[in-house]
């Protein structure tokens, strides 16, 4: 009678398989959760620096084109064109306006090549955002 006493306690019932895997899913929660919230605040941050960089970037962009549009080409075409009274005095030569509207044109597309490099320093593979720039 003591052999089977000892053999039933040593075999696990249905309610025991139950609460070792209710315990092992909790545990395996607690630990995913845990892990996002140690990784959580590094992808925010990670984020705020792009979103402050990508801003600064944008508002060099919109200063270069606010220079730039007092001084468009047309002027070189239509060389008669009559100025208004809050027209901005035209102080630049056709050789200096072409030079300055091709400087203007080199910043903005050195700008424009900033934020795919930097998305491919930024973010993992796994946290990566959708890039819309087509590669060579």
């Amino acid at each position: 009678m003591n052999e089977l006493a000892t053999n039933h306690e040593d075999a696990f019932g249905l309610s025991e398989v139950i609460g070792m895997l209710e315990s092992v899913i909790n545990k395996t929660f607690v630990a995913g959760a845990a892990l996002l919230f140690l990784f959580g605040p590094e992808v925010r941050v990670k984020r705020t620096r792009a979103l402050q960089v990508l801003h600064g970037l944008r508002a060099m962009a919109h200063v270069i084109n606010m220079h730039r549009l007092t001084k468009g080409p047309s002027q070189l075409l239509n060389a008669k064109a009559k100025s208004t009274k809050s027209s901005p005095q035209r102080i630049l030569m056709p050789y200096q306006l072409t030079r300055y509207l091709d400087y203007c044109s080199d910043m903005l597309s050195l700008l424009g090549k900033i934020p795919p490099r930097m998305h491919k320093a930024c973010w993992t593979p796994s946290l990566s955002l959708p890039s819309t720039i087509s590669r060579p």
